[in-house]
């Protein structure tokens, strides 16, 4: 694998190296909460269930963005090069946690923590960071370790109200 070493927040590292990834995982952080308000704010367009927020760094290139989402309908998140694409999906609006898979394109490439190529999150979090792994692939009951991290995946799932409905004795007067 020809990518460069990602650096993660791990303790135990420099605390200058750790600082920097804190800082980055804050900056990423306020952006990401930034564009979820705007989002759910957004009147325009087709009507969602949940609108998703999303960060991705991997190998060093970043990608933001913004995804209107219905409810247990696939929502795919993709970056610029086409490396990888992440789908997340949630059952119900009242559903507490999502689902994600990872699809690598390259031989090695992407998994989450442990190989697994999926993982539920708790989708009530303001802002939920997720390590992006390349390596080996877990097969069957194993366990994989030694991995590398290449990037994170930071969300925010935001639940956009619909307009519900009104009744005769709602509409007002005629």
């Amino acid at each position: 694998m020809s990518a460069a070493p990602h650096h993660s927040c791990i303790v135990g590292e420099r605390l200058s190296v750790m600082s920097r990834c804190w800082l980055r995982t804050i900056r990423v952080g306020i952006a990401l909460l930034a564009m979820t308000a705007g989002a759910s704010t957004a009147t325009s367009g087709p009507a969602a269930d949940y609108s998703l927020a999303y960060g991705l760094e991997l190998n060093g290139i970043r990608d933001t963005g913004v995804l209107k989402c219905d409810v247990a309908q696939l929502c795919k998140i993709q970056d610029t090069r086409r490396d990888v694409m992440i789908v997340a999906t949630i059952n119900r609006v009242d559903d507490q946690f999502g689902f994600l898979q990872i699809f690598g394109y390259r031989r090695g490439c992407c998994f989450f923590s442990g190989g697994s190529e999926h993982r539920l999150v708790d989708a009530s979090k303001k802002l939920i960071s997720v390590p992006i792994f390349a390596g080996r692939r877990l097969q069957g009951n194993e366990l994989v370790v030694g991995n590398t991290s290449i990037g994170m995946l930071w969300l925010s799932f935001s639940i956009v109200p619909k307009a519900r409905p009104q009744t005769g004795s709602e509409k007002g007067p005629i």
